[in-house]
């Protein structure tokens, strides 16, 4: 089966191009959402390490209240953006593979012809649609294994923008010019005296944030496609199996 469907993703070149397309960038913003949600934890609990280190003691707890509370609200806006971006992805699935049924209603009607049985096309589909999502979580664990010093700047700075946002620049994230891998400068100004932190994550650090997020992505997309795709195969391939029984009496 997993041969028969690499033959008709090969013969189906165009459609299995956008469809690789849309897994791609779909899986990016799913990585994106997850990175931020599982980085920020980690990162306000270094944050209030540092604090706790620096001897800093003036309007400590008001820092802590005030990250505490600028994080809870940047967890649920990250939610609500994923489930937006969730019911989009589902969406756009669902339609991918009602026309691509469509476009093959010919190559049903071969497959039926031919006394091959209901369930070998539905899963022989289905293989059509998990096969790319495997390419594509290749070349993500490859490209969080050479990108974690960009990958992981691009997510502390999408933390700075959506916290501005939402907070209206309450903390200022600066970072720093040197190599040091994702070293950023976090300053506090809620007195005349300001904290300077300098938040260092490892490597050992971006690696386990990026593979859970891997997972949690992946995990989520196999679902989605599993679901809707299994759903909508057996209903739109059972109709036209349906139709071409009718027809041959």
């Amino acid at each position: 089966m997993f041969k028969f469907a690499l033959a008709s993703m090969k013969y189906h070149k165009r459609a299995t191009l956008i469809y690789i397309v849309f897994l791609t960038v779909s899986s990016c913003f799913f990585l994106l959402l997850d990175s931020l949600q599982e980085s920020l934890p980690v990162l306000v609990k270094q944050t209030q390490d540092l604090i706790d280190t620096s001897g800093y003691q003036e309007g400590k707890q008001v820092i802590f209240q005030q990250l505490q509370t600028s994080s809870q609200r940047l967890l649920l806006y990250y939610d609500q953006l994923r489930m937006l971006l969730l019911l989009v992805f589902s969406v756009f699935f669902f339609f991918l593979v009602l026309i691509y049924q469509r476009k093959k209603a010919e190559e049903f009607a071969v497959w039926y012809q031919s006394g091959s049985s209901f369930w070998s096309w539905v899963f022989l589909n289905l293989g059509e649609c998990l096969i790319p999502l495997l390419l594509v979580t290749s070349v993500f664990s490859f490209l969080f294994l050479l990108c974690q010093y960009s990958l992981g700047k691009l997510v502390l700075l999408t933390h700075l923008e959506f916290m501005d946002h939402l907070n209206g620049a309450s903390l200022s994230l600066h970072i720093s010019d040197n190599q040091t891998l994702n070293q950023l400068f976090i300053r506090f100004p809620t007195t005349n005296d300001a904290l300077v932190a300098s938040i260092q994550l490892t490597s050992k650090q971006w690696l386990s944030i990026f593979f859970t997020t891997l997972l949690k992505t992946m995990r989520t997309l196999l679902l989605v496609i599993s679901t809707i795709g299994f759903t909508t195969l057996i209903s739109y391939s059972y109709w036209r199996y349906r139709h071409w029984n009718n027809s041959s009496h």
